[in-house]
């Protein structure tokens, strides 16, 4: 037993050996989209950002990694982001948000040196055509005198802008249409408006992830108790979306 054991742990180390070192002497750019392996392009994930959760910021910045494939250096190098036309809404830059080779933003387009990443800010800008339609902004990592591209599903980072409430993709989800209401434009800023809280993919995840769900139960009583409040105070008006639907949260049965 024991030859074979021996036997065994020779051969995995006899074939760890053998694994080829990396080979490739350029260094290559990928952009961080998550954990989830991406293998087609339907695939890329979406930012969705919208200045409706801003609290009227006419300007706001998203963060974006990129990521090395290669060897660290000894020095700061720049590497190059472009705008990536598709034809389908294309944000403008300018209007949408601050363009990519503005020379304010070139400081930030440096992978330092003994590093692996780096993050770069996207300023987007709030204009009024984000009120009634959303924009596309794909960027891209071009290739420059530093750095090749990488992987071809890595190469590019997909943000949407608006100035509008969209449905989370986590409301049904995570309970939020149980333990508030179904998901509609006017519901959503009710619950905004006397929570303070955005109810965003990241502030939902966060509550229910929580092993304390009365925090739930207090935000979703406090928001049923400012509805049934707001019916008294407007009874010719009561609260209803835009097709004259009543909204209704679930907590007011037990008030």
């Amino acid at each position: 037993m024991l030859s074979l054991a021996f036997c065994s742990i020779f051969s995995i180390l006899s074939c760890s050996e053998d694994l080829p070192a990396y080979q490739d002497s350029a260094a290559r750019l990928n952009f961080d989209l998550g954990d989830d392996y991406i293998t087609k392009d339907e695939d890329i994930p979406v930012e969705a950002y919208s200045f409706a959760y801003s609290g009227g910021l006419q300007q706001d910045t998203i963060r974006v990694k990129v990521t090395l494939m290669g060897k660290p250096s000894a020095k700061d190098r720049p590497f190059s982001i472009t705008q990536v036309m598709k034809g389908n809404d294309d944000a403008v830059a300018g209007k949408h948000f601050i363009a990519l080779d503005d020379p304010s933003l070139s400081q930030y387009y440096v992978l330092k040196a003994d590093s692996v990443s780096a993050v770069f800010p996207v300023v987007l800008l709030r204009d009024k055509s984000l009120a009634s339609k959303v924009y596309n902004l794909h960027i891209g990592i071009k290739e420059n005198s530093e750095f090749k591209n990488g992987f071809p599903f890595y190469q590019e980072k997909r943000i949407t802008i608006s100035d509008m409430l969209a449905k989370p993709a986590q409301w049904d989800e995570r309970g939020i249409n149980y333990y508030f209401t179904e998901w509609g434009p006017v519901a959503h800023q009710f619950m905004i408006d006397v929570t303070g809280q955005p109810f965003d993919d990241d502030f939902i995840g966060k509550i229910t992830s929580s092993t304390d769900i009365n925090y739930v139960y207090y935000l979703a009583e406090k928001v049923a108790r400012a509805k049934v409040k707001y019916n008294e105070e407007h009874p010719d008006a009561p609260l209803s979306e835009a097709d004259g639907t009543l909204i209704k949260f679930y907590w007011e049965a037990y008030l």
